[in-house]
Order: structure tokens, then sequence, then C-alpha cells
């Protein structure tokens, strides 16, 4: 997930090349009206308007069946990480994205491909 179309297009893109299924939303009020649960995990950039990504980890992470969270972002901060964490993210990266970084991530979670 993520407010920019071009980085949207290009992460789903990026999962869909490792041989995962996507869902893209374009804002984090998006995800929290979908069927999230049905999700394999969430990739959410941290920088979003109106909700952001560790707001929207923390509101997923208090719902029952919550999929594993991977934050991302391209303006890391010092003590981001802590605050990822703390807000329930089993993941955080700073863009841009290696595909073998990723694919290692969701190997981590057993994210099976298809999924």
């Amino acid at each position: 997930m993520d407010d920019d179309e071009r980085a949207r297009v290009s992460l789903g893109s990026l999962v869909t090349s490792l041989g995962f299924s996507t869902c893209a939303f374009a804002s984090a009020r998006e995800c929290l009206s979908s069927d999230f649960e049905s999700l394999s995990c969430i990739i959410s950039d941290i920088q979003m308007p109106d909700v952001n990504g560790l707001q929207l980890a923390r509101m997923l992470r208090s719902r029952p069946n919550c999929p594993p969270i991977i934050l991302i972002t391209a303006f890391p901060r010092p003590n981001l990480m802590k605050q990822a964490a703390a807000a329930g993210a089993a993941f955080f990266v700073e863009k841009p994205l290696s595909p073998g970084i990723l694919l290692d991530i969701l190997s981590a979670l057993s994210i099976k491909k298809g999924a």
C-alpha cells in the first residue's frame, strides 16, 4: 500500500514478478475497509496522508487474524525501526526494496507463492 501511484504499481509489479498474488490499496482507509484478514501479509509505506503506516499497523494489530505487516520507507529516521516494531510490524525496510530482500522477508514470513 502506497499513496504514490507509481510506487504502488512498482511494488505490486515486484511482488507479482516474485510469484505472489497482490492487492494494491491507495490508502490505509481503503485497506481497513477491505477484507484484509484474507491477505497473507500487508506491505505499507510509512509516509502516507491521513493515516500513516505506523498508525495503520497499530490499528491492524488490534484486530484478530491480522496478517504480518511489513513497513517500508524512503525516509528512515532515527528510532523509526523501534517505532515500527512497537506498532506491530514484522519487518521494517528502507526503499527501494530489492527483489532479493523482499523475497527473503516473504520467505521468513512463510508466505506461499500465489498467495
